[in-house]
């Protein structure tokens, strides 16, 4: 796989991850964490009540999916 396929890649994760998130407030947050070097502050499986509720479902994935895109853009 070559830099560029990885960058192709990394950018569909970032664009899934997006558009799994839900609502504007929590697109916002996702956009604010890529922007800000955040990512590592991942604490949605932190909290296991929360867990089973759909909208942190998508956004636990969300996040996770942006993370891969991060680790992906810098191998």
């Amino acid at each position: 796989m070559t830099r560029i396929d990885r960058l192709n890649v990394a950018s569909d994760l970032k664009r899934i991850a997006y558009w799994l998130a839900v609502g504007d407030r929590t697109k916002i947050h996702l956009i604010r964490k890529f922007w800000e070097n955040d990512y590592l502050k991942v604490t949605t499986f932190n909290n296991p009540e929360k867990a089973f509720n759909n909208k942190h479902k998508r956004l636990a994935l969300a996040e996770e999916l942006l993370l891969a895109s991060i680790k992906l853009e810098h191998q």
